[in-house]
């Protein structure tokens, strides 16, 4: 989603009401602003987010089974 916005002193004002105050000290030599989203894994290379995805799927697993250990106990 991006959204057109007017730029005055610093403040991004856009077409839906919202406005969002933009640190002095970045340059944007094009002054075109664009506000979106980016999904978590977005930026990392497919190799590390499938390592990541693994270690976290690693640690549920782990948990997971010591649940089921209590409750079975």
């Amino acid at each position: 989603m991006f959204l057109t916005p007017t730029f005055s002193a610093f403040i991004l004002k856009f077409v839906i009401g919202a406005s969002l105050v933009v640190n002095s000290l970045w340059k944007n030599p094009y002054g075109e602003w664009h506000a979106g989203y980016k999904f978590v894994y977005e930026p990392f290379t497919e190799t590390l987010t499938s390592h990541l995805k693994k270690e976290r799927r690693k640690k549920w697993d782990e948990r997971h089974q010591e649940s089921i250990a209590e409750e079975t106990h």
